[in-house]
């Protein structure tokens, strides 16, 4: 029973010393506010789906964005911004569809001028009458990398992941 005192009071050490690290390293006030920045910039992405604001979508990305959409069927390539946001628009055409993009789970590290951003979304996709099904529900990552420019940071490269998909994913192709 001892032993076992010991060890837990060990084990409340060490968690104590962690935690303490943890909240003792401190971020400079510009890594921070890069951070606020980028995951402001991810949340007006996702409205610019949402409200098929392509404009805004436009001001988010570099004018050359390496893509990887494999997990979709698309293959990886470089894309012009406007050719990027074509495949969104082209994806979202359908003018009954209503969405909404739920982000979460932001990992973002800054290091100077230059950023990685991975988040986890669901997007919900909905056409009432649609023929095969009018919902589409769409669960996966985006892992992007992001580079600061004169206008704010912007997306240089954008990778998604799917971990599921349920309903007539045929209303985005």
């Amino acid at each position: 029973m001892k032993a076992n005192k010991v060890k837990f009071s060990a084990l409340l050490l060490l968690m104590a010393v962690v935690l303490s690290s943890w909240t003792t390293t401190k971020l400079p006030p510009e890594d921070l506010a890069a951070k606020q920045e980028i995951q402001e910039l991810e949340f007006r992405f996702a409205q610019s789906l949402d409200t098929k604001d392509w404009e805004l979508a436009n001001k988010l990305f570099t004018d050359e964005v390496k893509t990887d959409f494999s997990a979709y069927g698309i293959p990886a390539k470089p894309m012009k911004k406007n050719d990027l946001i074509g495949l969104y628009k082209y994806s979202f055409r359908n003018e009954k569809m209503i969405t909404e993009h739920i982000y979460s789970n932001f990992l973002i590290e800054v290091k100077g001028k230059t950023a990685t951003c991975r988040f986890n979304f669901v997007g919900n996709h909905f056409v009432k009458g649609l023929e095969g099904g009018d919902e589409f529900y769409l669960y996966g990552q985006y892992n992007d990398k992001l580079q600061q420019t004169a206008n704010g940071w912007k997306i240089s490269e954008r990778t998604l992941t799917i971990f599921y998909t349920k309903g007539n994913g045929a209303m985005l192709k």
